[in-house]
């Protein structure tokens, strides 16, 4: 930690467009080199930023920040799950190896290629609106009643 701060120092202190430079490889790093399992590392990361950008340039504060951000992303187990799956990603649909998949529900009112199918809100509500994860409180009420106005022929 103390060489990752140390060079932070270096660059937070050359120029301001440094730190600002500083603050994006942060980002990336947040992103492609570190995960807890909760994937809120750029969200905490991007708050030290703005908030530490608020403060002025020279002070003890602003410097502050970016240990907190330095001192965060180092304690974090590293992953580089997520820029491996970019850089498979990448080589894949540039190679022309593989392109997406688009399932038949997905067509829906929302595309061109679902409106031309007739495909209206019916549809969408029966089909479209399934996850596969649903949220146990959620609650059904206004779904039910956008059903019902749709069943009717009222939608619109």
């Amino acid at each position: 930690m103390e060489e990752a701060l140390l060079v932070a120092r270096e660059m937070y202190e050359t120029s301001p467009e440094l730190e600002a430079h500083l603050w994006t490889r942060l980002l990336v790093i947040s992103i492609s080199d570190c995960n807890d399992g909760t994937f809120t590392q750029t969200l905490v990361v991007e708050s030290l930023n703005r908030v530490g950008t608020r403060m002025q340039r020279g002070t003890g504060e602003r410097w502050g920040f970016l240990v907190q951000a330095v001192r965060y992303l180092v304690a974090l187990p590293k992953d580089e799950t997520t820029d491996e799956i970019c850089m498979w990603s990448r080589h894949t649909m540039n190679k022309g190896l593989r392109g997406p998949v688009i399932p038949d529900y997905a067509l829906d009112i929302h595309t061109e290629a679902g409106r031309k199918m007739g495909r209206g809100m019916a549809h969408f509500l029966g089909d479209g609106t399934v996850v596969a994860h649903p949220y146990s409180g959620a609650d059904p009420t206004f779904g039910e009643r956008v059903r019902e106005i749709v069943a009717r022929g009222e939608w619109g």
